[in-house]
């Protein structure tokens, strides 16, 4: 019997071991690899870009009342004051897909005195700051396709939001520090076709800004009954304001231009 059992014993333990070694076989396959290396190159390379956004003299206007539009437009370069803001945008874009562009008006600076010797010694704070809707801003754009230099009054591509004088809040948006479509100010969006260097796109913009003439000033030889009348107005007022002469001396109001540019996504 004693040798039976061992007999069972030896031939279980051998098929136990064929198992065992099968099993590592079989585990050995499962982890076979095979790895070789191409010889072709795959190349991509960048496309050539460029796109800049440059500005001129900055808009200087001190000591300034409400005015029409009519004079608000006629606001120029040569009249000693600075009263337009010309930039340009320009590039090519060597993918041929174009390059999408949107001008953006963002709030400014507080003006201090170092940079306006003109304001003597006032001084101001954020709430010193004109509201949206008493401003006005007015957008022309030329557009210069490539070295031709030929411009155009009603340029391709370019969709100006501010063809004609709006208040700032047009459409309910306010000047923020934010640059999206959702909730800032977007005076003009273009596109820039040109594919080289050579005919590198070029678009002209003059911007103007100033105080509607629907904001009242309070002056102070008006009569009492007058001032009564309008001061009533300025409690109620909910699309312009009405400012005492004291007041309205203290406001400031200023703007920064900012370009946000993308490769476009149409043809």
């Amino acid at each position: 019997m004693d040798n039976k059992n061992s007999t069972k014993q030896v031939l279980l333990s051998v098929i136990g071991i064929a198992i065992l070694v099968v099993a590592v076989v079989g585990v050995s396959f499962a982890f076979f690899t095979y790895s070789k290396t191409g010889e072709k190159n795959n190349v991509l390379t960048a496309g050539s870009i460029f796109f800049d956004f440059s500005e001129g003299s900055e808009i200087k206007l001190i000591n300034q009342f409400p005015i029409s539009d009519e004079a608000g437009k006629a606001l120029s370069d040569d009249n000693g004051k600075n009263g337009v803001l010309t930039f340009d945008v320009k590039g090519y874009d060597g993918s041929k897909k174009g390059i999408d562009y949107t001008v953006y008006a963002i709030k400014g600076e507080i003006p201090t005195k170092d940079k306006i010797t003109e304001l003597g010694e006032t001084t101001y704070e954020e709430t010193d700051r004109l509201k949206d809707q008493d401003i006005k801003f007015y957008l022309t754009a030329e557009s210069k396709n490539g070295t031709s230099g030929v411009t155009s009054s009603s340029p391709n591509g370019i969709d100006n939001k501010f063809s004609s004088p709006q208040k700032v809040n047009n459409n309910n948006k306010q000047l923020t520090d934010e640059t999206t479509d959702d909730n800032a100010v977007v005076l003009a969006t273009g596109k820039i076709t040109a594919e080289t260097k050579e005919n590198e796109q070029t678009d002209t913009y003059k911007f103007r800004m100033w105080i509607s003439d629907d904001v009242v000033v309070i002056n102070n030889d008006m009569s009492n009954e007058d001032k009564k009348t309008l001061e009533i107005d300025k409690d109620n007022a909910t699309n312009k304001s009405v400012y005492t002469q004291e007041d309205f001396a203290k406001k400031f109001y200023s703007v920064k231009i900012k370009v946000v540019a993308k490769t476009s996504v149409t043809q």
